[in-house]
C-alpha cells in the first residue's frame, strides 16, 4: 500500500529548468491536497545548490498555497549530500516513516533521481518540460 511520495523539484513539481520562472500546475496541487487529507505523505528531494534552497523551495510552495502539503523538503545545498546518493533517500523515508516497498520517487533525471532505486524506491519518470501532469499523479494515487 503507498503511503507516500517524495518528489524532485525542477522538472517535476516545478516544470523546466532551474532559472526560469516558477510555477505549480493547480490542478496538481488539488491532487497533492485531496491525497494529503486522505493520509498520504509527500516529501521534497532536491539536488539544488544554492545556499538557502530550502527556503526557497518552502517560500515557492507557499506563493501556490501548498506549503502545508510536505512533510519536509530536503536540499542538497541544505545537506551536502546529492542524488543519487542513497543517504539522501533514506533520509526522506525516515522522515516520513515509511519504508520504500510503501513509496514512490517521482523524478525527471534517471541519472540522480534514479539513485532512489538503490534504496528499493520504485522510480516514475515525468517530462522534464512539463513536469508531473495531474494525469500522472492520477495514477500515482491510485
Amino acid at each position: 500500500m503507498r503511503r507516500a511520495i517524495l518528489f524532485d523539484w525542477w522538472g517535476t513539481l516545478i516544470p523546466g529548468k532551474s532559472g526560469v520562472p516558477q510555477t505549480m500546475d493547480p490542478e496538481v496541487v488539488a491532487l497533492l491536497r485531496e491525497a494529503r487529507e486522505g493520509g498520504l505523505r509527500f516529501a521534497i528531494v532536491t539536488n539544488q545548490t544554492k545556499t538557502g534552497a530550502t527556503a526557497t523551495v518552502l517560500r515557492t510552495l507557499g506563493k501556490y498555497d501548498a506549503g502545508d502539503l510536505f512533510d519536509f523538503v530536503l536540499a542538497s545545498a541544505d545537506l551536502l549530500i546529492h542524488k543519487p546518493d542513497p543517504r539522501i533517500f533514506r533520509m526522506a523515508l525516515a522522515g516520513l516513516g515509511v519504508s520504500p516497498c510503501e513509496a514512490v520517487f517521482v523524478g525527471d533525471t534517471p541519472g540522480t533521481d534514479g539513485g532512489c532505486e538503490a534504496v528499493g524506491l520504485r522510480y516514475v519518470l515525468c517530462d522534464r518540460a512539463t513536469g508531473v501532469s495531474a494525469d500522472e499523479l492520477k495514477a500515482l494515487l491510485k
